[in-house]
C-alpha cells in the first residue's frame, strides 16, 4: 500500500476474506476492472486488487486461511483510530465485541470488531506520526472518481440512531441527518474536517432489501455492462438499478462467495 497521511476516522483500506479467493479475484478483475497482482502467503498467494488506470492498489481478496481464517466473508472496511486499545474498549461498552484481533505491530495493530447487531468492521491504529495506508491517488481536479476506485460506503439497518450512536463514540464520526421525507439517515462524518465517511440508513424506502453490511461502493464506466458480466460469472444483482440515467445510478450485487458489494456509475460520488 502506498504510504500517506491518514486521517483518523477515514477508511483506508478494503478487504474480503472467502474459502476460493480465486474464484472471486477472477471475478472482481471481470466486473470491476481491477488487476489482480499475488501477494506470497507462503504455500498459497491472496491478491491486491489494483486500480486500472494506475495501478493503485484499491482492495485486498484474501483466502481464509492463516490469520485470515476466522473473518467473516464480507467485504470489511479499515477504519483509522487513533488508539485502538481505546476504540476496542468502547466498542465493548457499547454492546459490540472484537471478533478477530488485535494483529500486527504497535503503529499498524488493527482488529475486527461487531457491531451491536453483529455487523462486522476493522479498526486500525494509525501511527504515531499519522502515517497509513491509502488505496488510490486522487483524480485531477474536478474530475469524478475513475473507475475501479471506492467512493463511499454505507450501511443499512433498521435501527440507525442506535448505530449512529456506537459509530460516533468507536470511530470518532459525526452525525449529520439527511432528510428522507418522514424520517432520518445520517452521512457519519470525520469530527476534524467535516468530511462525509460514511453512511448510516434506515432499510425503508430503495434500501429497504440491502442487507446489514457495510456496502463499499466502487465506481466503474458501464454499469449495465458490469451487471451483466455479474450475473454471467455466477453473481447477482440484489437492488437496482437506482437513479436515472445520465445521473449517478447504482446497483447491489451478490458475488460468488455471497459477499454484497455496491457498483455506481463512474463520475459520482455515494457520499
Amino acid at each position: 500500500m502506498a504510504e500517506k497521511r491518514a486521517i483518523v476516522g477515514t477508511v483506508v483500506h478494503h478487504d474480503l476474506t472467502v474459502a476460493d479467493a480465486d474464484t472471486v479475484r477472477d471475478f472482481y478483475a471481470a466486473v470491476v476492472g481491477w488487476n489482480a497482482e499475488p501477494l506470497d502467503m507462503g504455500g498459497y498467494a491472496d491478491y491486491v486488487m489494483a486500480e486500472p488506470a494506475t495501478g493503485a492498489p484499491v482492495a485486498g481478496v484474501c483466502h481464509a486461511r492463516g490469520g485470515n481464517a476466522s473473518l467473516p466473508p464480507v467485504w470489511l472496511a479499515y477504519v483509522a483510530v487513533a488508539d485502538l486499545d481505546a476504540a476496542l474498549r468502547r466498542c465493548g461498552d457499547l454492546g459490540g465485541a472484537v471478533a478477530a484481533g488485535p494483529f500486527g505491530e504497535p503503529g499498524g495493530r488493527y482488529a475486527v470488531i461487531g457491531d451491536p447487531i453483529g455487523v462486522a468492521i476493522a479498526v486500525i491504529e494509525a501511527s504515531d506520526t499519522g502515517e497509513g495506508r491509502v488505496e488510490s491517488q486522487p483524480s485531477p481536479e474536478g474530475a469524478g472518481p475513475r473507475s475501479g476506485t471506492m467512493v463511499g460506503i454505507d450501511l443499512t439497518v433498521p435501527d440507525p440512531e442506535q448505530i449512529r450512536d456506537f459509530y460516533a463514540s468507536v470511530m470518532g464520526w459525526t452525525p449529520r441527518p439527511v432528510d428522507q421525507g418522514g424520517y432520518v439517515d445520517y452521512e457519519m462524518t470525520d469530527g476534524a474536517t467535516g468530511s462525509a465517511i460514511a453512511g448510516i440508513c434506515h432499510a425503508r424506502g430503495a434500501n429497504a432489501g440491502l442487507p446489514p453490511v457495510w456496502l463499499p461502493y466502487v465506481a466503474v464506466d458501464d454499469l449495465d455492462g458490469a451487471l451483466r458480466r455479474c450475473t454471467e460469472l455466477g453473481g447477482s444483482a440484489v437492488a437496482g438499478p437506482f437513479g436515472d440515467a445520465g445521473s449517478w445510478r447504482y446497483a447491489v450485487i451478490r458475488d460468488p462467495a455471497g459477499a454484497h458489494l455496491a457498483l455506481s456509475g463512474a463520475g459520482s460520488s455515494v457520499l
